[in-house]
C-alpha cells in the first residue's frame, strides 16, 4: 500500500460519493446501513451497548494462557533489560491475563473486556503478537480529517499539517462538518495545549505499539496512514476519539485554534446489537472479509475495497445526517493526551548513529528504470547513484517478482556499471524471508546463490524456545526439519538432536530450554545465477519501520558488514532502531489448533479456541543479530551508522519528488562520508540555530505555504 495508491483510490471513492446520501435507519444504539458515515459518538454508544459475555471472555483468557506455551518471548518479556535487552519491557502477560480473568464480573459492556486484552499484548511492542478484537467491531473504521507531517523550511524541520487524501474532503465537510482543505500546509505548534512534539510522542506511545523503538513509533504517526490518523474500530477505544482535539496552528504569522472531530465510517450493514454480535461470534460474515496473516490491513481494507461495497450491495456510500460539528474555537480547556511512561532507549551495546543534515536533493535528477510487477521493488537512479526502492517483501506475484529481478533487474547491474547503490526500506512491514534472504544473495557477491561456504550466510540465525506444546509441534511433524540448516554441516540435520538436546538460556530471569540455534531459510532461496556485476558501496535506508523479513534483511547486511546504514526521522537525542518487530516467524493461534487437529493430536493436547472471531498471532521463532544470542534481535536497539533528525514522506513509485530526492542526496553525501556531527547535542544546537535565523528571516507560516 502506498500514499499514491491511496491517492488513486480516494479518487475512485469521490466518484461513488456522486449518488445521494440517505438518511441512516432507525433502529438501537447499533443500527447502521452499510457506508455511512458520521460522527464517532454514534460508535461508542453502539459498542458501549454490547452485552458482556462472561463465558465467552472465561474462555478467550483461558486460550490466550495456553497460546504463551509457544510464544517465544514469554520468559524475557517479563524483564527484558535484566538479560541484556536495550529495551526495558516487563510485562508478564499471564499474570496480566489472570487479573483480568479475575474481573470479568464487573465489565459493563464486551468492548471494554476486548481492550484491556488487546491493550494488555500491545504492551509488548510487537506487530508479531497481537490480539485483535472480534470481527463486528473491524467493520468500523474511524479517519482523522488533518494529517501532521514534516516539511523543511530553510532546511530546519518543522511539524505542518496536511489533508488526509485517504478520503475526500467532501466526505468529511458532509459527515462532520469539518473542511480540512484551507489547513494543509500551516505549522501546527500544540494540539489540546500539549506541544505537537510531545503530544505526537505521547500518541505514538500508546497507539503505534508495533514498534519497540519510540523513535520509530514517532515516524508511524507522521505517516498519512499511520495511528495518529486512521484506525480500525476493533484496535483503539472508540472513545477516544469521540471529543475533538484543539489545533493550534499558524496561520499568516497568528496563532489560531480549530477543533479537529473524528469521522466514523461503517462498512457493513448493522440491525441492531445481536447483528453486531452475530459477526463477532462468526455466525454473520462479513462482506469483505479482513486477511489474518497481514500486519496493519486494517488501515488498507477500507481503501482497497470501498467501491467493492457498491457493487456488492447495489448501494453507495451513505452520509450519517447528524448535527454537524461545530468548527468555532473551542472555549474549555482540553484533557492533554498522556501517555504511560516509556523510558527513552539509548542503546548502550551498540554506538549510536553519527548525526547528518538533510541534504538538499534535485528532483530532476531521479529517475525511474524498471520495476517488478507488484511494485515491491522499484529501480531508479539518482545523479549517477542508483536505488532500490523496497517497498515489501509481499509481492502480490512472488513467482514474477523473482523473475524480474533475475531476467531484469541483476543483469542491468552490469549495464549500468553500478558502483553505488541505495536500498531504500522506508515502511517496508516485511513479508516473505525467501524473498529477503534471496536479494541479500543478490546482492553481496559472497552470498550468491545462497553460498554457505563463505564464513557469513546471508541467512538468519534462529531457534525455539522448548515447551511442551512446541514438543507436540515437533512430534506430530507440525514442525518440520527439513525447514533449518546446520550452519556446521552446511546441510539439514539428520536427526532432531539440535531440539531435543536443549541449551539453557536465562531470560527474564527464567531458566528455560532452547534449541541449538541454526539457519532457517523457511524454503529454498532463489539461486540468481544472473548475478555477476556487484555494487562497491550500498547504503541502505530506512525509518525503522521495516519490520518482520525487511529486519531480517537489514540486520544481515548490518550484522556482516556489507552495507551502510542511515536512517530518518525519530526524536532528537534519542536512538532509533534501524527495524521492528524482528522475532521470527509469526503465527495465528487458531491456525496453530486447527493444524494440531488435523494432524491428529489428541484432543487432551489440543489448546482451547478463541469462541469468537478475535484473532490472536504470536512470534515462534527466535532470531538473532548475527551470532550474538545474548536476546534475540527483536530486543536489541541498533542505531544506523549514520541518521538524520528528519522523516522524509517517500513515495514507493519511482516518483520524483522533493521527499525522495533530499533523501538520496543526504545518503549518498553520508555515503561519501560528508554532513555529520559529532553528537546529538551538536545536531541540536545547528537545528536550534537554523530555527532562529529562520523565524527572524521571514513568517513561517507563509514560507510554509509554498511548500
Amino acid at each position: 500500500f502506498t500514499v499514491r495508491q491511496s491517492m488513486a483510490r480516494a479518487a475512485v471513492l469521490a466518484l461513488v460519493l456522486l449518488c445521494a446520501a440517505a438518511p441512516l435507519a432507525a433502529g438501537d444504539a447499533c443500527t447502521f446501513n452499510a457506508m455511512s458515515m458520521g460522527p464517532v459518538q454514534r460508535v461508542v454508544d453502539c459498542f458501549n451497548s454490547v452485552p458482556m459475555d462472561t463465558a465467552a471472555a472465561h474462555q478467550t483468557i483461558q486460550s490466550l494462557t495456553e497460546m504463551l506455551d509457544v510464544y517465544s518471548f514469554t520468559d524475557l518479556a517479563k524483564d527484558s533489560a535484566s538479560s541484556g535487552s536495550s529495551y526495558n519491557i516487563k510485562v508478564d502477560v499471564a499474570a496480566g491475563l489472570a487479573a483480568i480473568g479475575a474481573k470479568l464480573s464487573s465489565y459493563t459492556n464486551d468492548f471494554a473486556f476486548q481492550m484491556d486484552v488487546q491493550e494488555l499484548f500491545q504492551k509488548l511492542y510487537d506487530a508479531h503478537t497481537t490480539y485483535r478484537a472480534p470481527a463486528g467491531y473491524s467493520i468500523f473504521y474511524f479517519y482523522r480529517p488533518l494529517a501532521i507531517t514534516e516539511t523543511l523550511v530553510n532546511g530546519v524541520p518543522v511539524f505542518v499539517l496536511q489533508a488526509n487524501t485517504l478520503i475526500d474532503d467532501s466526505y468529511f465537510e458532509a459527515a462532520v462538518g469539518f473542511d480540512p482543505t484551507p489547513f494543509s500546509g500551516l505549522q501546527v505548534t500544540h494540539l489540546d495545549d500539549v506541544p505537537v512534539a510531545e503530544a505526537l510522542q505521547n500518541w505514538a506511545d500508546l497507539h503505534a505499539t508495533n514498534y519497540k523503538s519510540s523513535a520509530v513509533r514517532m515516524n508511524n504517526v507522521l505517516q498519512l496512514a499511520g495511528s495518529f490518523t486512521c484506525f480500525s474500530g476493533n484496535l483503539i477505544r472508540a472513545s477516544l476519539l469521540a471529543t475533538p482535539v484543539k489545533f493550534t496552528y499558524v496561520d499568516n504569522g497568528n496563532s489560531k485554534n480549530v477543533n479537529v472531530p473524528v469521522m466514523a465510517v461503517i462498512t457493513e450493514d448493522v440491525a441492531n446489537v445481536q447483528d453486531l454480535q452475530a459477526y463477532n461470534k462468526g455466525t454473520k460474515t462479513r462482506t469483505l472479509a479482513l486477511p489474518e496473516k497481514t500486519f496493519d490491513l486494517h488501515k488498507e481494507f477500507l481503501l482497497e475495497h470501498m467501491h467493492v461495497v457498491e457493487s456488492i450491495t447495489g448501494r453507495a456510500p451513505r452520509i450519517e445526517q447528524m448535527p454537524t460539528v461545530s468548527r468555532s474555537l473551542k472555549t474549555s480547556a482540553s484533557q492533554p493526551m498522556v501517555a504511560e511512561t516509556t523510558p527513552r532507549a539509548r542503546s548502550s551495546k551498540f554506538p549510536s548513529a553519527t548525526i547528518v543534515d538533510v541534504a538538499e536533493g534535485d528532483s530532476s535528477a531521479l529517475t525511474w528504470i524498471s520495476q517488478d510487477p507488484s511494485g515491491t521493488i522499484i529501480f531508479s537512479k539518482y545523479l549517477d547513484t542508483y536505488v532500490l526502492r523496497v517497498t515489501s517483501f509481499y509481492p502480490l506475484n512472488f513467482t514474477s517478482t523473482m523473475l524480474y529481478i533475475q531476467s531484469t533487474l541483476l543483469p542491468s547491474f552490469c549495464t549500468f556499471g553500478v558502483k553505488e547503490l541505495i536500498v531504500d526500506v522506508s515502511g517496508n512491514g516485511g513479508g516473505y524471508v525467501c524473498y529477503a534472504v534471496g536479494l541479500l544473495a543478490a546482492l553481496v557477491s559472497d552470498w550468491v546463490g545462497g553460498n554457505l561456504n563463505h564464513e557469513t550466510a546471508a541467512y538468519g540465525y534462529y531457534d525455539l524456545r522448548r515447551t511442551n506444546l512446541e514438543d507436540d509441534q515437533w512430534q506430530y511433524g507440525i514442525e518440520q526439519i527439513d525447514g533449518w540448516i546446520d550452519p556446521e554441516t552446511k546441510t539439514t540435520p539428520s536427526s532432531y538432536d539440535f531440539y531435543t538436546s536443549p541449551v539453557t538460556r536465562t531470560r527474564g530471569g527464567v531458566s528455560g530450554r532452547y534449541s541449538k540455534p541454526l539457519y532457517f531459510p523457511a524454503c529454498q532461496p532463489q539461486t540468481f545465477t544472473t548475478t555477476k556485476c556487484f555494487a562497491e558501496n550500498i547504503m541502505v535506508v530506512t525509518d525503522g519501520t521495516c519490520g518482520s523479513a525487511c529486519s531480517l534483511f537489514v540486520s544481515r547486511l548490518q550484522a556482516a558488514g556489507y552495507a551502510k546504514v542511515l536512517s530518518h526521522g525519530g526524536v532528537v537525542n534519542t536512538d532509533m532502531d534501524t527495524s521492528s518487530f524482528a522475532g521470527g516467524d509469526v503465527l495465528v493461534w487458531s491456525d496453530v489448533i486447527n493444524e494440531m487437529k488435523a494432524e491428529g493430536v489428541p484432543t487432551a493436547q489440543v489448546p482451547t479456541s478463541i469462541p469468537t472471531t478475535a484473532v490472536a498471532r504470536l512470534n515462534n521463532h527466535e532470531n538473532y543479530f548475527g551470532t550474538d544470542f545474548t536476546v534475540p534481535r527483536e530486543f536489541y536497539l541498533i542505531p544506523a551508522d549514520f541518521h538524520v533528525f528528519y522523516w522524509f514522506s517517500v513515495y514507493s513509485g519511482g516518483k520524483s519528488t522533493v521527499a525522495n530526492a533530499n533523501l538520496y542526496e543526504t545518503a549518498r553525501t553520508a555515503m561519501n562520508g560528508g554532513g555529520g556531527y559529532a553528537s546529538d547535542s551538536d545536531a541540536a544546537t545547528h537545528l536550534t540555530a537554523s530555527l532562529l535565523v529562520c523565524l527572524c528571516g521571514v513568517t513561517l507560516a507563509v514560507l510554509l505555504r509554498s511548500h
